[in-house]
C-alpha cells in the first residue's frame, strides 16, 4: 500500500541557499515539519560510499537522512528519506520522495514499507492513538491490566 502523506519543496532562505522544506502528516497525528540541507560532507575524502545526500533536521536537531536512489530497473530516479521516530516499531520511519510532475522542484512524499512483516505503519499509529492492537480491531478498554 502507498499513500502519499506529505511534500518536500526546495527553497532559499535570505542568502540564497538551497534548503527543502518537508512536510509529513501520519494519520492520527499533528502535521510535522522538517528542513532537509545538502550534506556538506557527502563527497570529503573520508565520506563513505553510502553516505546520505541531505540531512533532515527538526528545529536544529539531526533526526534523519535522505539518499538519492534509482528504481530496481534503472528507469526512475526518486530519494529514499529515513527519520528516526522511537515511538514506531522499528525506531524509525522510512518514506519515497518522487518528483512531483507538475511543480518544479517539489516532492510527493510516500509510504510504502512496512515496519515488520505484516504490518505497516498505520498499524503502528492506529495501535499506538487508539488502544487498538494492530492484528484484529481489539479495544483496549480501561486502566492496563484491567
Amino acid at each position: 500500500m502507498s499513500k502519499t502523506l506529505g511534500y518536500m519543496q526546495e527553497k532559499k532562505d535570505k542568502d540564497g541557499n538551497r534548503f527543502f522544506n518537508l512536510e509529513i502528516n501520519l494519520p492520527f497525528s499533528p502535521k510535522m515539519e522538517f528542513f532537509a540541507a545538502d550534506n556538506a560532507k557527502k563527497n570529503s575524502p573520508e565520506a563513505k560510499d553510502s553516505a546520505p545526500d541531505y540531512l533532515v533536521y527538526y528545529a536544529k536537531n539531526q533526526v534523519g537522512a535522505i539518499w538519492k536512489k534509482t528504481s530496481r530497473y534503472g528507469s526512475k530516479e526518486y530519494l529514499s528519506c529515513e527519520i528516526i521516530a522511537p515511538l514506531s516499531s522499528q525506531g524509525k520511519l522510512n518514506f519515497s520522495l518522487f518528483p512531483d510532475r507538475e511543480t518544479e522542484g517539489r516532492f510527493n512524499v510516500s509510504y510504502s514499507e512496512p515496519t515488520e512483516k505484516g504490518k505497516s505503519l498505520f498499524d503502528d499509529i492506529s495501535a499506538l492513538f487508539c488502544g487498538w492492537e494492530a492484528k484484529g480491531v481489539k479495544q483496549t478498554i480501561g486502566r492496563p491490566g484491567d
